[in-house]
């Protein structure tokens, strides 16, 4: 091989792997602010534990906000927001609704909280084993008959839903 495309090449690799590493880098980076963010929610609930409404604090942050999605002994344990005018907003956007590849879990544009029977909840699957990753563990049924209730609290209700089946699909 020619000596100058050697080092033409080399010198290729180098700013692809530099380019890699940046990129890993700020994914990690994104995903530790995401989960500190996640974290100073959750500790807006703990705050407001006993009083009236311990989630109050967080509708004055976000009037979006319509819930909180808990699985005891997982790590599903998020706000949940709903957006009419803009079904999607909160696939790429945070609580603070800023740009993020997490997210917050959603709420179907056509559900009603208060009303409807069935809730359309949506939610990343994260690679970091956050947000609704744990869903993935639902296929061992010893998981299934420790984790069988989902509790989705709003600011008028608390709700427990016992899960009767699962099945894994494609998002689009």
């Amino acid at each position: 091989m020619d000596k100058k495309f050697c080092i033409t090449l080399i010198i290729a690799l180098v700013m692809l792997a530099d380019v890699c590493f940046i990129k890993l880098y700020m994914d990690k980076s994104e995903d530790k602010k995401q989960v500190q963010q996640f974290e100073e929610i959750v500790s807006v609930v703990e705050e407001n534990e006993n009083t009236e409404n311990k989630y109050a604090a967080l509708y004055r942050q976000n009037k979006d906000f319509a819930g909180w999605i808990s699985i005891p002994y997982t790590s599903i344990d998020y706000p949940v927001v709903q957006s009419k005018s803009n079904p999607d907003y909160y696939l790429n956007h945070n609580f603070k609704k800023e740009y993020s590849r997490f997210g917050v879990p959603f709420i179907q544009e056509n559900c009603d909280i208060e009303t409807s029977d069935n809730l359309i909840i949506y939610g990343h699957n994260m690679r970091n084993k956050t947000m609704f990753n744990d869903l993935l563990k639902y296929e061992d049924r010893d998981f299934y008959t420790e984790h069988k209730l989902i509790y989705f609290d709003t600011l008028i209700s608390e709700s427990v839903y016992e899960i009767i089946a699962v099945y894994k699909t494609v998002a689009n």
